[in-house]
């Protein structure tokens, strides 16, 4: 779902369940998690894209930078296990 009218800017919600889990594929491909104890949010900076949450982890806010193509954010979904529509991401 689309997060921001600027664009490049997604929200992933996760089961409670499964949510740890995403993270620890998220941190496993693009770097370690970082913890903002001010603003009580974790945070992935990569190349490509960002990922932040609340310390709940969920839902996961997703920022394309300038460098993401259709190929990275086809990575991640598989990543993931996010599914795919025609118009976009589900």
């Amino acid at each position: 779902m689309h997060a921001c009218a600027r664009g490049g800017t997604y929200k992933y919600f996760f089961d409670k369940g499964e949510v740890a889990e995403v993270w620890r594929r998220l941190e496993a491909a693009y770097g370690p998690v970082r913890r903002n104890e001010t603003f009580k949010t974790i945070e992935i900076e990569s190349d490509r894209f960002i990922f932040r949450s609340t310390f709940l982890a969920n839902p996961v806010t997703v920022l394309r930078k300038r460098k993401c193509g259709e190929a990275d954010v086809e990575a991640l979904h598989a990543l993931i296990g996010y599914p795919e529509r025609d118009n976009g991401p589900a």
